[in-house]
């Protein structure tokens, strides 16, 4: 009994460092850089939104411009014929009438009626419409968890949004939540609802949705099999139906819906 109180003594000093000296400099360290990328991708971001505002100004202005022109163009063509037309009047009615058929001819002005073409004006609902959501929604990917992350042979990406693994094994405290092999959690859940996300693969893979912490044991996804080089769906009952066999996709789309979830006994 002693022995095993010194032994988690001893384990608990080592998790307590590697807590302090590791973990948290590391966090302070991620954080900061983090802020940073935000920093530049919001400033990028609002370049980008301007420039996009500003080329269609300019293009929606120059074809305004050249709209202008043409109708100039029409009212001084009208205008000059209107004048020839009381010229030829003032001149000699006799003359007039004998040629108003010739006259009247002339003075027909095939013109259209001048209209306000569609979208003259900026589109600012393209601009600005939801434009918080939507920057926040181009900068927030589904982060993973690496306390959920296998110690051994997975390696976490500093932003937390990519995994892979290593040959070389390291070493990381063994708590209750890594799992096991390869496998790494979300670092957000869902409890309801639809929810929808892309995650990009290569190589050997597994994308799959489970109950919070895995405690259920139960999976389903797909996954990329290493035996032969097949991509098969995994679930529950079997994980070895075949998806694909000579296609093998980049991006997979994970749609989840607690709906079609009721009766799986999550």
């Amino acid at each position: 009994m002693l022995a095993k109180h010194r032994g988690d003594t001893k384990f608990l000093h080592a998790m307590n460092l590697h807590l302090k000296k590791l973990q948290a400099q590391q966090t302070e360290k991620t954080i900061k850089e983090e802020f940073q990328k935000l920093d530049q991708f919001l400033r990028a971001e609002e370049t980008s939104r301007i420039d996009a505002v500003r080329i269609e100004a300019a293009l929606k202005s120059e074809a305004m411009d050249t709209r202008l022109v043409e109708l100039t163009t029409e009212i001084s063509s009208l205008t000059d014929n209107l004048q020839t037309l009381k010229m030829e009047i003032k001149v000699d009615d006799m003359t007039f009438m004998l040629n108003v058929k010739s006259t009247l001819q002339h003075s027909i002005f095939n013109l259209p009626d001048p209209e306000t073409p569609l979208g003259a004006l900026l589109d600012e609902s393209k601009h600005t419409g939801n434009l918080l959501f939507t920057v926040w929604k181009k900068m927030t990917p589904i982060t993973l968890d690496p306390n959920t992350g296998c110690s051994s042979i997975l390696i976490i990406s500093d932003h937390m949004t990519r995994s892979t693994t290593m040959d070389k094994r390291q070493t990381l405290p063994e708590t209750p939540e890594r799992q096991s092999a390869s496998d790494v959690l979300g670092s957000d859940g869902f409890s309801c609802g639809k929810h929808s996300w892309d995650v990009e693969v290569e190589g050997y893979w597994v994308i799959a949705v489970t109950c919070k912490d895995n405690t259920c044991g139960k999976k389903w996804g797909i996954y990329m099999c290493s035996c032969t080089d097949k991509v098969r769906e995994l679930t529950p009952e079997d994980f070895m139906k075949i998806v694909s066999e000579d296609s093998f996709p980049k991006r997979i789309r994970v749609q989840l819906d607690f709906l079609t979830l009721t009766g799986k006994n999550l």
